[in-house]
């Protein structure tokens, strides 16, 4: 939808996420109450997308804003030095989809000034989820063999709640 193939970041943590987890985590909490979270999650996340899509994210925008300024020759605004600014920008778990998967996947790295990160590169065909990971081997924290256990656990677990879902609310 953008001219010249302009991209825009969808941003998957969202207070409705971070709820879903945190339920889907507990022992405790009933199947149900993680099918309702796991909905809202998702509801929330397909507008964000569908929003996202049509020109409504900030990143691409704050990244024009700072372009401007440098090429102007003006001093960088304070906004990009900011703490929180810049920990917005520190993905730990990098992730792109492949549109129209043909059976072929590549890899990619995960962005370069962060260590400890992995990247996920991951396409849908059908009912099957394929993915590439890679992490930097010099960093001791990153274990893509234990990553990859945990992310298929989790796909695993995921799969069960969405068969729970009523069949109009599957995506």
């Amino acid at each position: 939808q953008f001219k010249l193939g302009r991209t825009e970041t969808i941003r998957s943590a969202s207070i409705q996420s971070d709820a879903f987890v945190k339920a889907a985590l507990d022992p405790t909490t009933s199947v149900e109450r993680k099918v309702s979270l796991m909905k809202a999650a998702l509801d929330f996340q397909v507008e964000t997308a569908h929003q996202t899509r049509n020109g409504q994210g900030f990143d691409r925008h704050l990244f024009g804003l700072r372009m401007m300024a440098l090429e102007l020759g003006l001093p960088e605004p304070e906004l990009f030095k900011d703490e929180t600014f810049l920990e917005s920008k520190r993905f730990r778990v990098y992730t792109s989809q492949i549109p129209g998967f043909k059976g072929m996947m590549v890899g990619c790295a995960p962005y370069h000034s962060i260590k400890d990160g992995y990247a996920v590169l991951y396409a849908m065909s059908g009912d099957d989820c394929h993915y590439v990971l890679s992490s930097f081997n010099d960093c001791p924290e990153t274990d893509c063999v234990r990553f990859a256990s945990a992310l298929d656990q989790s796909l695993h677990d995921l799969t069960s709640l969405v068969s729970l879902l009523p069949v109009s609310a599957k995506l």
